[in-house]
């Protein structure tokens, strides 16, 4: 007999250290269905654990102003997570300018938090690496990332 082969995949619980690839960065616009006003807008970051036993989670970020269009008014929670990841590009990748979509395939630990909602929220404890701007990857590390940084 074989242990733990069919043990069922679980969501990360509150408080866990993951080690996650982002696999995804979108955009998203929700709307009230009465009214068709705008909701929330609000980026959402696909996490992958690497521990196969634990299910992919989706994070939002919310904007700061739902009203904004051009996703620039980000929360400090995601600024504080783009500068890092700016940073750490800087210093180990010498790239000081990318675009978001290099940050798919990145490899970070995080922990995971869930709100009142039981919506996941993260922590981001530690940048293992941002594959795409290593230049031995064949990338030369143009594009932008984030707002008001130019």
């Amino acid at each position: 007999m074989e242990l733990g082969t069919s043990v069922t995949k679980r969501l990360p619980n509150n408080g866990d250290l993951v080690d996650v690839i982002l696999t995804g960065i979108n955009t998203h616009t929700e709307f009230n269905e009465f009214n068709g006003e705008v909701r929330w807008r609000a980026y959402l970051l696909d996490f992958k654990p690497k521990d196969g036993m634990i299910l992919p989670f989706t994070v939002r970020e919310y904007l700061t102003d739902n009203l904004d269009d051009s996703f620039q008014t980000i929360n400090p929670h995601f600024r504080q997570f783009i500068d890092r990841c700016n940073n750490f590009a800087l210093k180990k990748y010498g790239v000081d300018r990318y675009d978001s979509k290099y940050l798919v395939n990145a490899e970070f630990t995080v922990k995971v938090n869930y709100d009142r909602n039981l919506r996941p929220s993260f922590e981001l404890v530690k940048i293992n690496e941002i594959p795409a701007l290593n230049k031995s990857n064949g990338t030369n590390g143009i594009g932008f990332m984030g707002a008001g940084n130019d």
